[in-house]
């Protein structure tokens, strides 16, 4: 992603005015700002980068979840995050079934290699299942997956900083939850990551 960005969600402010820019933030986190203490992006989610994410995740060309993962690591490093593990955002049991694979594993799990870090891959689950967030508005979005996460082992975790690794973020509902769930269930912070940003334009 290209700056300037919002601090706090890392959405472009290109659209948004002198207003947006002076803040650093984007009018979604003046008004509700998110449980992550930042959320990152490799790039937008178009051309290539989508293309990739649909191989990855509708073809089963798990190959390239290596490949965005060292773009990823790439981010963190640049953003100097110091975290103490990595949490994939989880799918429910049904969704896995279906798909056969977590791609946001796919993608935490090297990560965590990559950083040296523990992978914390059975910590957080998705306890309810949700509809897919394709076509829902960001209020519809935020209702599908409030209280959707839980903290099923709190150890690791508690008092910790933490990685939340997913493939896309559009208004950053799933991840703004998933968040809310780590630090209810013990984390300190949650920095967030994804592989593409869809970008949101100004109304």
């Amino acid at each position: 992603m290209v700056p300037p960005l919002c601090v706090r969600c890392g959405q472009s402010l290109e659209a948004w005015g002198e207003n947006a820019l002076g803040a650093g933030l984007c009018p979604f986190c003046r008004v509700t700002p998110p449980a992550y203490e930042a959320a990152r992006a490799w790039g937008r989610m178009e051309g290539s980068i989508r293309s990739a994410i649909h191989r990855l995740k509708y073809r089963r060309d798990v190959s390239l979840a290596d490949v965005l993962a060292a773009q990823m690591l790439a981010v963190v490093e640049r953003e100097g995050w110091q975290v103490d593990g990595v949490v994939p955002v989880p799918l429910g049991p049904a969704r896995l079934r279906e798909r056969g694979f977590n791609q946001a594993a796919l993608l935490a799990f090297p990560l965590a290699l990559g950083l040296r870090l523990p992978y914390w891959g059975q910590v957080l689950v998705r306890w309810r299942e949700t509809r897919t967030q394709v076509g829902l508005s960001a209020a519809e979005r935020r209702r599908n997956v409030a209280g959707a996460f839980r903290v099923v082992r709190e150890e690791p975790i508690m008092r910790k900083t933490v990685l939340l690794v997913d493939d896309v973020m559009t208004t950053g509902a799933t991840l703004d939850a998933a968040a809310r769930a780590l630090k209810k269930g013990g984390a300190a912070r949650v920095y967030a990551l994804v592989a593409a940003r869809a970008v949101l334009r100004a109304p």
